[in-house]
């Protein structure tokens, strides 16, 4: 089989392929190793950057690339392309950041960066704290910044909306997709969409081979951007509206859209 004729598949990790204390369905790993055994190729496309991804913990699903942040796609231990925060929109992060006192997280290529004030306190080992989110900038160069995400405030059980006059603010910069419980800023021009057409283009795959699975907003792009997608049961009305199939399944939703699809 040529490689434009191979089917590409994008999976978004977290809710998707990944649920936490439920782990992988056992029905949708098996599904993933009989998509490779049948010459699809897999992509992971996640909002993570590398420094937020255990790339060591999910590497045996055999994924051909990794899309990280919208803004990097990195292959056997490489970047095959990465577009990183310039210095500007670092330091206007940081500045509407400590303006607004946001508890932000700076992801990285490498590690991840937030203000020790904010109450992030067992975070894994790459996560750094800062006395002033300001201080990322001392070491630009060696800690590149691919995006934003910030943790809503809580009052009791209730998530506060975000600071309107910070929300303004960052919209001039970025790409700002705002949830529940967080609001994500990505680079400008980046995406999941943005990568896939990178994919497609280094692979010169066609659209109608393209497949992509996911469960929230931000995948919305993602969904949109492939010639078939599908999102998992518990995915927002606005998502199900986008896509070709919705699981009835959540573990193994996965495995079951792929079966819809005539993948496995």
């Amino acid at each position: 089989m040529k490689l434009s004729d191979k089917k590409a598949l994008f999976f978004d990790y977290d809710g998707t392929l990944y649920f936490g204390e439920n782990g992988y369905g056992e029905r949708t790993l098996a599904a993933l190793k009989k998509a490779r055994e049948n010459g699809h190729l897999l992509f992971y496309n996640s909002g993570r950057s590398l420094g937020h991804s255990d790339i060591e913990k999910i590497k045996d699903i055999g994924f051909e690339a990794y899309l990280l942040g919208g803004c990097h796609i990195y292959k056997d231990g490489k970047d095959v392309f990465r577009r990183d925060m310039s210095y500007g929109e670092v330091k206007t992060a940081a500045f509407v950041s400590e303006k607004y006192n946001l508890n932000t997280i700076f992801e990285g290529v490498h590690n991840c960066y937030y203000n020790k004030k904010n109450p992030f306190l067992n975070w894994d080992n790459n996560f750094i704290a800062y006395d002033s989110l300001l201080k990322i900038l001392d070491n630009f160069e060696e800690n590149p910044c691919s995006k934003l995400t910030i943790i809503k405030e809580k009052s009791g059980e209730k998530f506060l909306p975000m600071n309107d006059k910070a929300l303004s603010e960052l919209k001039r910069t970025f790409t700002v997709i705002d949830f529940p419980y967080y609001t994500e800023c990505i680079i400008k021009g980046c995406g999941k969409d943005f990568l896939i057409e990178k994919i497609m283009e280094i692979y010169s795959l066609k659209r109608e081979n393209t497949y992509s699975f996911g469960d929230s907003m931000n995948d919305l792009p993602m969904i949109e951007a492939t010639g078939h997608g599908a999102v998992i049961a518990h995915s927002p009305d606005g998502l199900k509206q986008k896509a070709e199939y919705v699981t009835k399944e959540e573990e193994n939703g996965v495995a079951e859209a792929m079966e819809y699809f005539n993948l496995i």
